[in-house]
């Protein structure tokens, strides 16, 4: 439930953002506004907070005004190339806000397994060579509480392994909300930049330029051009 909670307060932001920029956005002229795409562009990469690149993102304008005729082709081909620039270099950075990926090993359990010695009598340690002599081991449960553990030592032993888990259990939380919050933005910038290339005068040699001088993972790249090229040419 917290998830869905997470990614609707993402897309209402969303959402939020281009509405609130609409008014703005025929309060300056074109010459002003590619100012301040100049403006975005020539940010130092990390000094942009995501609410400020949510908003870069959605306030984009050049794409609707040229559908709707309310720029020529010229000035709509200088304005889709400032903002594919500062779209690229959104995406680059908030990229690389995302931590590594978590390793499949390094993942939390729900409960913690006490240490398999627990379930020893008193005196008895493991045989590492194949056993022990006793004819049935009784293993303490998993989620066990500490204080069930008799054995000061092995209770430590317990107690640092919960811990470790309960760290575990935080990174992935925490790699979980950035990427919730994250993903969408890139998307939606993504999705932005092939619009822009996909209505005439596409130039998708002026996209690959852009696309190998930013920096971006090569599957981000591959993506953004195979779906441009998909509608420009729908049967090829």
């Amino acid at each position: 439930m917290q998830k869905y909670m997470l990614i609707s307060l993402v897309l209402i932001s969303l959402a939020a953002y281009s509405i609130a920029s609409e008014p703005q956005k025929n309060k300056i002229s074109w010459e002003q506004y590619k100012e301040q795409l100049s403006v975005n562009l020539a940010r130092q990469s990390g000094e942009a907070s995501v609410k400020e690149m949510m908003h870069t993102i959605c306030s984009m304008r050049g794409l609707d005004s040229f559908k709707a005729n309310e720029i020529g082709t010229n000035v709509w081909q200088d304005v889709r190339e400032l903002e594919v620039r500062v779209l690229l270099k959104c995406i680059k950075d908030l990229t690389q806000m995302i931590p590594a990926e978590i390793d499949p090993k390094d993942y939390p359990v729900l409960n913690v397994a006490p240490p398999p010695e627990t379930g020893l009598p008193s005196g008895v340690s493991l045989n590492p060579q194949g056993g022990t002599n006793l004819p049935r081991i009784i293993q303490l449960p998993a989620g066990v509480s500490p204080s069930d553990i008799k054995d000061p030592v092995l209770r430590k032993q317990y107690e640092r392994q919960i811990e470790e888990n309960k760290k575990k259990a935080e990174r992935c939380t925490q790699y979980s909300e950035i990427r919730r919050e994250i993903d969408p933005l890139t998307t939606r910038a993504m999705e932005y930049i092939a619009a822009s290339y996909s209505v005439p005068r596409s130039d998708i040699s002026e996209l690959k330029s852009l696309l190998e001088t930013s920096g971006l993972k090569i599957e981000i790249c591959e993506s953004i051009l195979h779906t441009v090229q998909k509608k420009v040419h729908p049967e090829g």
